[in-house]
């Protein structure tokens, strides 16, 4: 994700609704990923499972999403042809792998359990 927030920085040149909305939604992903983390970790003791499913499914979305869409993109970020483009269309296949892998990866952080210490 962040070779996208590097490529598109203010000093870049390349400008224009497309670019920018690429890099708004890079970092609206980033920010999803990002905050989903922090509530999954703050879920750990507290939140019903259905918390715990929501903040799963949203943060994996984000970083699933966020994740795969540069390696997508990249041929029209670094000017390649369009056959370059029409090449990366296979990664569609990556972004529900993507996607479940981080739902799993947060709904794991938001369903664990602290062990409980046993009281002497």
């Amino acid at each position: 994700m962040m070779f996208v927030i590097g490529y598109l920085s203010p000093s870049s040149s390349t400008k224009g609704w497309p670019v920018d909305l690429i890099h708004q939604t890079e970092w609206a992903f980033i920010i999803v990923a990002v905050a989903c983390l922090i509530f999954a970790i703050a879920a750990r003791r507290r939140a019903p499972e259905f918390v715990c499913n929501l903040i799963a499914i949203f943060g994996g979305a984000g970083a699933g999403l966020g994740l795969v869409m540069p390696f997508e993109l990249a041929p029209f970020f670094f000017g390649l042809s369009q056959e370059a483009m029409i090449e990366t269309f296979v990664l569609i296949l990556a972004y529900p792998i993507a996607i479940f892998a981080f739902f799993l990866l947060f709904r794991g952080i938001a369903v664990a359990k602290p062990p409980k210490s046993p009281r002497l």
